[in-house]
């Protein structure tokens, strides 16, 4: 399943890419740019307007009306039965291209001295230069999915 979000929908678009799902997301996008990009590029589109949810067929958007992220993510992945389960690190949260494995050495002189010393395993954005590691944020975002997972009985 592959996204593309309207400008409302930033913090969403940011969680679905955790969760690995091709999200693209740019606020600079028109109305225009949004329909061509899910059509184009065969996205559903998710969105809070009305008038450019009208536009689209129904099986190519989602309408989301709360503003509430818990609803949101909840809706989402109830909609398109997503999985929600086994979080691994795919995807840029930032730039939403694929992220890869990199040597710890690699990194050595880019992430703090104690995650250096602690983590074992890197990721890396060859897009935006970003590095990533298992750390407490993910633990944070599991313990998210573990709410949202029991605010809607079991996902998938």
């Amino acid at each position: 399943m592959r996204f593309v979000v309207d400008v409302m929908l930033g913090k969403l678009a940011r969680w679905l890419r955790i969760l690995g799902y091709d999200t693209i997301y740019q606020p600079d996008f028109s109305d225009d740019d949004l329909f061509f990009c899910s059509y184009l590029e065969n996205r559903v589109l998710l969105t809070r307007d009305r008038a450019l949810a009208g536009r689209m067929h129904k099986d190519r958007v989602l309408l989301l009306n709360d503003t509430d992220l818990k609803s949101q993510l909840t809706e989402v992945v109830q909609c398109f039965d997503l999985k929600t389960e086994g979080l691994v690190f795919s995807r840029c949260t930032i730039c939403n291209q694929k992220i890869i494995p990199v040597e710890k050495a690699v990194v050595a002189d880019r992430v703090p001295a104690y995650i250096f010393d602690t983590i074992c395993q890197f990721y890396y954005c060859q897009n935006c230069d970003k590095v990533y590691w298992e750390g407490s944020h993910l633990q944070h975002a599991k313990q998210f999915l573990k709410k949202l997972k029991g605010r809607n009985g079991e996902q998938k």
